[in-house]
């Protein structure tokens, strides 16, 4: 099954949405889940942990998305939320990787690389990037430090092939 999973902070506030709906929310630092080399999509870097299945249009926004902005990328589904027949994505985006057949960043100028042999796969909206759980995971260069984005939202479909797996991250700081 696929899921919409997306990560709000607002400074001092992490909200942690599944599907539209908030699942968690929690008050913390950003300060211990980042580095300053890059966004790194399926890989944790503390602990070499690496997502196992599919991950479909992730997106990082320069502002905590409210509730109803969560809604609106999970309600706008296969369509997309920013392709030619889809709804329009919330403002604020400053990398977005569709993954349908490359690792280009569409907002901006953050393309990824593919160590590993990441590849690609059907996706919830076109394809996505398939990952083994080993060792892939997609590599870009966008800034993801407190100090450069205090407020930030993580966005994205996920195909989980491992659900049971505890320590695999999807998002994260590169060491």
């Amino acid at each position: 099954q696929r899921y919409h999973g997306a990560v709000t902070f607002d400074g001092t506030t992490l909200v942690l949405y599944l599907n539209g709906q908030v699942e968690a929310t929690t008050v913390m630092s950003l300060n211990t889940i980042v580095d300053a080399n890059g966004l790194t999509i399926s890989r944790r870097p503390d602990s070499n942990a690496y997502w196992t299945g599919q991950i479909d249009e992730p997106a990082i926004y320069n502002r905590a998305l409210s509730l109803s902005e969560i809604q609106s990328v999970f309600n706008a589904g296969t369509s997309g939320k920013s392709k030619p027949t889809a709804t329009v994505a919330p403002t604020g985006i400053v990398g977005f990787w569709a993954g349908d057949g490359d690792s280009n960043d569409i907002a901006g100028s953050n393309n990824g690389t593919l160590p590993n042999g990441a590849g690609f796969a059907t996706g919830k909206v076109g394809q996505s990037f398939n990952l083994d759980g080993v060792d892939d995971y997609v590599q870009t260069d966008l800034d993801v430090q407190p100090s450069a984005m205090p407020n930030v939202t993580f966005e994205a479909w996920v195909f989980p092939q491992n659900p049971t797996g505890a320590d695999q991250a999807i998002f994260s700081g590169d060491d």
